[in-house]
């Protein structure tokens, strides 16, 4: 609740400067219904889980140390099946995110420079692989010292997310208003009307 209060801060000191924020906030909050981000994560929360209650008792890790879990290569380039979910995952956040900025641009009338369009999914993949990389971690650390992860982990996670994409949100508008770049102008459909 503290750390997606965080993110509730950022997004009320955000939109003094930059009103607009505001339409990105159902997908790039993760404890929101459309987090792209959150709910990516909450599902390698899940299997990595899962995947634990299958090979060990609470409280021992079935595969190494907790120290080789900190690893980001690990996480994303290792052979084992949670890296590889980690990189598919990764991999639908691109797409997903395109779809909700095409949605977005219809509902909410809006045209987006190919720079913000940019500096946006360069955001949004940030949030998930800092989630990604944060669950590896987590969800062995919790298991480790005898922490149900099913039921504290994706909290955890997803206010983290909520955090982080609003920040991350934040710094691509601050880049793109340094840049002079019209990120966010009516559209031609607007001006039609």
């Amino acid at each position: 609740m503290i750390i997606s209060s965080g993110g509730g801060f950022i997004l009320k000191v955000a939109m003094v400067s930059y009103p607009n924020i505001a339409v990105f906030q159902p997908v790039v909050n993760a404890d929101r219904f459309s987090g792209v981000g959150g709910n990516l994560v909450a599902v390698q929360a899940s299997r990595i889980s899962t995947s634990l209650y299958q090979a060990a008792k609470l409280g021992s890790l079935p595969n190494g140390p907790l120290f080789r879990f900190i690893s980001p290569f690990r996480a994303f380039l290792s052979s084992e099946n949670d890296s590889v979910a980690a990189r598919i995952l990764l991999l639908m956040s691109i797409p997903c995110h395109l779809i909700f900025v095409t949605a977005i641009m219809l509902i909410a009338n809006i045209a987006f420079s190919p720079l913000f369009i940019g500096l946006y999914l360069v955001a949004a993949v940030a949030q998930v692989v800092i989630l990604l990389f944060l669950c590896q971690y987590l969800i062995r650390c919790m298991w480790r010292y005898g922490i149900d992860p099913d039921s504290s982990a994706i909290p955890l996670l997803t206010s983290t997310g909520d955090l982080l994409g609003t920040a991350l949100l934040l710094v691509a508008f601050v880049m793109l208003s340094a840049m002079n770049d019209a990120h966010l102008r009516p559209s031609s459909l607007q001006d039609a009307s």
